[in-house]
Formats: C-alpha cells, structure tokens, sequence
C-alpha cells in the first residue's frame, strides 16, 4: 500500500471514529437532569441569548425566556437548532486531516466560531422570514438554511486544509 493510500484510509478511519463517537454522544438519550443534560439545556439556553440578542438589533420587542427568543415572532433553540451536526462533522474533517496539533487547534477555533457564527445568522433570518414571510420559514428553515452551515463548514475546512497544507510535504516526500 502507497503511503497516501495509507494516509487516505487513516482519514477515513479517524473522521469515521471521531464523527461517530461525537454523534453518539450527541443523540444519546441523556436523563432528564443528568449533568450532561443540564450542561447541555445551559448551552441551548446561551445560544437563544446570543441569537437573541443579535435579533433584538432589529427588533427591540424581542426578549429570551429560556430557549425561546420572544418578539414578534417566536423561535425556540432546540436539540437541532444548534448546528452541532454540522460542528460533528467539521470536528471530525479537522481531527482526521494530516496537520500539526498546532495547525489543527487553530483550524478548530476559527472553524467552530464561523460556524457558530454563521447559525446566529440563520437563526436571525429564520426570525425575519417567520416575521416578514411566514409561509416560507418551513422551507428556509428546513431546506435553505442546512445548506447554508454545510456551506460555511466545507468553505472553512477547505481554507483551512489549503493552509495547513502550505509547507507540509505530501505523503511520501521529503521536506527539501
């Protein structure tokens, strides 16, 4: 075997583990007022006051209870409403890639806050859709939106894969 079809199948292999083993712990059916369940309600509610926020820019009749950002429209920030798939993924793409731990920490945070980003986005355009054009937030919300975070997530692993890569030899080759 050629050392970047070994360097392939470790990719695989490594986003498959790290993909798999994030999911699983994302979906399982953590009890009701478990620790991992109160952190992770904790999280849901931080991002409804972050989206919140950012939605009470334009509309100062919104407000957060909870999850829920209250206003002229309402959204409530649940278990897929917070893009952790997408963030499973991207995680995993990182972790996988052939790159320093360095190179990888830093393609983690800038990653991981654009995707973040990019979700408080959707969620403020998921607000104003509801508000303004009601009939087509199901399809912004469940069609339009998911391609959007997939998009920013590939767009950054690329960015930063064709980083990383600058100055890393290929498999097999030598640094000169």
């Amino acid at each position: 075997m050629t050392s970047a079809r070994a360097a392939e199948r470790r990719f695989v292999l490594t986003f498959l583990a790290v993909a798999g083993g994030m999911s699983l712990a994302y979906f399982y059916p953590w009890c009701p007022g478990s620790l991992v369940d109160t952190a992770y309600s904790a999280y849901l509610r931080a991002y409804a006051k972050v989206a919140g926020t950012a939605i009470g820019w334009f509309d100062p009749t919104a407000h957060v209870v909870g999850q829920e950002i209250v206003g002229r429209f309402g959204l409530r920030i649940i278990h897929d409403c917070d893009a952790m798939e997408t963030n499973i993924l991207y995680v995993a793409a990182v972790l996988a890639f052939s790159a320093t731990w360095r190179q990888r920490a830093a393609g983690l945070v800038a990653g991981l806050v654009a995707i973040g980003v990019a979700n408080v986005v959707r969620v403020c355009a998921l607000y104003l859709v509801g508000l303004h054009w009601p009939p087509a937030f199901d399809t912004a919300h469940r069609e339009i939106a998911p391609i959007a975070i997939v998009t920013v997530a590939l767009s950054a692993f690329v960015g930063w894969a064709g980083w990383a890569s600058r100055g890393t030899p290929a498999p097999g080759h030598a640094a000169a």
